[in-house]
């Protein structure tokens, strides 16, 4: 059996992140105000807080777990801040792969 086949994975991902939310929400408004790295802000804002929020919300909507989970997975994928972020990784990845080689050929 896979994982995304346990049910109990499902279970306890919807207790974690519908009992969480208000907390999380509380943390959200608590530092949006402050100087932050782009990376935390982006994983806060547009990682966790994006998942939590659509994932929520979707169940609100009587979602079940697994179309929940697809959809906040979806949701954090095309966030702005994620997308920049991955980007951002991306093309420092290569840059440092392509300077490797250069040293390497020389």
């Amino acid at each position: 059996m896979e994982w995304y086949e346990n049910d109990e994975v499902w279970e306890s991902l919807d207790d974690l992140v519908i009992n969480m939310s208000p907390a999380l929400l509380r943390l959200l408004k608590s530092v949006e105000n402050y100087e932050m790295s782009f990376y935390i802000r982006a994983l806060l804002f547009g990682g966790l807080g994006q998942f939590t929020q659509t994932y929520t919300r979707e169940r609100g909507k009587m979602t079940n777990e697994i179309e929940a989970f697809d959809k906040a997975m979806a949701s954090v994928a095309e966030n702005q801040y994620i997308a920049h972020m991955m980007s951002q990784m991306i093309g420092s990845s290569v840059d440092n792969r392509v300077a490797q080689m250069v040293g390497e050929n020389e």
